[in-house]
């Protein structure tokens, strides 16, 4: 006798379960009654790689290093970019090589 195991992926499995839901009539509108469309921005950079270089000092109870991220514009017009760094001092900025102004 053997002994057979069905192995599914969590997303097919899911996307399988709310496709049974749809065609038994369950699927219901996400949209709250008299709100309109809104949509994210346009996406002014892309991301194309980035580097994490981090130190950490258990006993100091420290985390330091640097953060390289090469972005391409795709944005007509754009001109600067806001990071986020909730909780981090950041000490210098170069675009293409040369320092830049925080």
């Amino acid at each position: 006798m053997s002994q057979h195991e069905k192995f599914v992926c969590r997303r097919c499995e899911t996307s399988s379960a709310l496709r049974g839901l749809r065609s038994r009539g369950a699927h219901r509108s996400f949209l709250i009654p008299g709100s309109s469309p809104h949509y994210a921005p346009d996406r002014p950079l892309r991301l194309e790689h980035i580097l994490l270089d981090v130190n950490v000092d258990p006993r100091a109870k420290i985390i330091s290093g640097t953060v390289t991220q090469k972005v391409r514009v795709i944005g007509p017009g754009q001109t600067s970019i806001r990071l986020d760094q909730i909780g981090l001092t950041i000490e210098g900025v170069t675009v293409g090589g040369k320092k830049s102004s925080l």
